[in-house]
């Protein structure tokens, strides 16, 4: 339910009455004249019970219209939006057959590092002999540690509706959604920003954009390598100086820095003929 309502106020910036979205729940189409009949104020108590809690949603009793955050969000300017940046380690590649096995997220909100999250998982399964050789993380470091049924749900929390921020984005994020839609039945609905896209924006010149070389051209240090808290702390350091370089593109709020990761250098949106999920398993 909440899925369809966020899909439909998502594309509906000016909002909607709350017997639209009882329109859209309880009716074969939108026409409201279907609409069981009930008082009004039933309606609004639903949808107050049902969306009041949930973060990605609010309702405006001035215009007496519910929106979604998002769109809240992106006229939000870069110096008062509140971001996590986050980083997994995981047993492989694809999610679903690999699983993951630490996260870590790191509250970003005014020019600061604000809060931290971090835990290793059991992900059910062995780490294979090539990731521990990779990040250290061996299957004694995580017998004793929670599933992700019961660490997602904390994260979760700590996300919020903030805008999620992190290299290489679609990594992480199709891992973090492959376990929203198992647990919730829906994905992250946060607006997310990936560092490797904004790098080839913003350091052109760089012929890799890997966490690496970013981290050694903008001079930040890389501890605890392919470790999720070491990566994540540097991926934060390196979204801060880029927020700094961001007033010389004349990007000022969130919905402009979306828009500006997904230009070329000519301000053009970039045109993908091959599937987003091919491309980022594609190296640098």
């Amino acid at each position: 339910m909440r899925q369809k309502l966020y899909d439909y106020l998502a594309q509906r910036p000016g909002g909607a009455t709350s017997r639209e979205l009882l329109g859209l729940l309880f009716s074969s189409g939108l026409a409201t004249n279907h609409l069981p009949s009930s008082p009004p104020e039933f309606g609004d108590r639903f949808l107050h019970s049902a969306l009041g809690a949930d973060p990605h949603f609010f309702h405006d009793p001035a215009t007496e219209r519910w929106h979604v955050t998002t769109h809240a969000a992106l006229h939000q300017d870069l110096a008062a939006a509140t971001f996590v940046v986050v980083d997994l380690e995981t047993t492989g590649l694809k999610p679903g057959p690999a699983a993951i096995t630490e996260i870590a997220a790191i509250q970003v909100a005014n020019g600061r590092f604000a809060a931290e999250f971090h835990t290793l998982v059991n992900p059910g399964r062995k780490v294979p002999a090539a990731i521990t050789q990779l990040t250290g993380i061996t299957d004694d470091m995580l017998r004793d540690h929670p599933r992700i049924d019961v660490v997602f749900p904390q994260l979760h929390a700590f996300l919020g509706s903030s805008v999620i921020v992190a290299h290489n984005a679609d990594f992480d994020l199709n891992f973090l959604n492959f376990d929203a839609h198992r647990l919730f039945s829906a994905p992250l609905l946060n607006p997310a920003l990936c560092t490797l896209k904004l790098a080839k924006r913003l350091l052109s010149s760089l012929r890799s954009r890997s966490l690496d070389s970013v981290a050694a051209h903008l001079g930040v240090s890389c501890l605890n390598r392919h470790r999720a808290l070491g990566d994540a702390r540097t991926t934060a350091e390196i979204f801060l100086i880029m927020l700094d370089q961001l007033a010389a593109h004349s990007v000022t709020t969130v919905g402009q820095l979306l828009d500006f990761q997904h230009a070329a250098r000519d301000g053009r949106r970039f045109e993908f003929f091959v599937p987003r999920p091919v491309l980022s398993h594609i190296p640098d």
